[in-house]
């Protein structure tokens, strides 16, 4: 077990753990083996929900809010976005992340105000996620327009739209519910990195 936590921090620098399955004292456990072996770790509850049918989807778009599918050439403004929420991306890192991941924003008068992206993407099974709306443009329904165009392309491939929300956040969990999204399940996650010494 130590060895392969290790070579996953030495990897990637931190671990996310989802046990899927798991009962929540037996996370809540293995959080508790991760502190023992040297890491900082923290549990959230985080809710699963999809939209089983396209019939069940109820798609929104925001007046006067374009929505676009974003390339490399959105990576300044993606790069910018990023920022608002402290997170430091240099062109090139936005580039990449771009190109990997399909990310949709929304651009209000020019500016990119909110996104949402799909980091996996499967025949069957699309995974969003990422979903952030600047701070000063929230209540204006952005992050749902996104998520209600990702969302719309993933059921047009023919594959079911799953994402997750943080049990606590309960004004995203309304918003998904709008769409159509409806919750599986409540699994907890474990955020862990390796102390420092």
């Amino acid at each position: 077990m130590n060895s392969l936590l290790q070579r996953l921090s030495d990897k990637y620098g931190s671990i996310i753990v989802q046990l899927h399955g798991s009962s929540t004292r037996l996370s809540w456990g293995f959080k508790a083996v991760l502190e023992h072996n040297g890491y900082n770790a923290r549990g959230k509850t985080y809710i699963d929900m999809a939209i089983d049918s396209p019939r069940l989807f109820k798609p929104y778009h925001a007046p006067g809010v374009r929505v676009v599918e974003l390339g490399e050439q959105h990576a300044a403004d993606y790069a910018e976005v990023e920022a608002t929420r402290g997170r430091k991306l240099s062109p090139e890192e936005a580039s990449r992340l771009l190109r990997t991941l399909g990310c949709y924003g929304a651009y209000v008068e020019g500016v990119l105000a909110s996104i949402a992206c799909t980091y996996i993407r499967m025949h069957d099974i699309w995974l969003i996620g990422n979903v952030y709306t600047r701070p000063e443009y929230r209540g204006r329904g952005l992050a749902k327009a996104v998520t209600s165009t990702v969302t719309a392309r993933a059921l047009a491939c023919g594959a079911k739209p799953l994402l997750h929300v943080e049990a606590g956040n309960k004004p995203a969990i309304r918003v998904y519910a709008r769409l159509g999204y409806r919750a599986l399940r409540a699994r907890p996650w474990i955020f862990a990195h390796r102390a420092t010494l």
